[in-house]
């Protein structure tokens, strides 16, 4: 997968694979490109999704509607 990315910029590591040192500098060898890894990379995409949360709700306030959800569901997937 990491060779498929096509990095310009420096990469934050986020999630439990950032509280591996060795992970993330294999990560920055390989991408060649410098990595960080946030004070606390376990609550990444929690606040992400807070703030996508925010978002949603404001644009729907702004048109005095409730939020909409969609149905998501989540496919095979093959990883290996």
């Amino acid at each position: 997968m990491v060779n498929r990315l096509k990095v310009t910029h420096e990469v934050v590591v986020t999630g439990g694979g950032a509280k591996n040192p060795a992970l993330v500098e294999a990560l920055s060898n390989k991408l060649g490109h410098t990595t960080s890894v946030p004070d606390e990379p376990l609550l990444t995409g929690a606040v992400g999704a807070a703030l996508l949360g925010k978002d949603i709700a404001q644009k729907a306030a702004k048109k005095g509607l409730p939020p909409e959800t969609k149905k998501r569901s989540l496919g095979e997937i093959e990883i290996l």
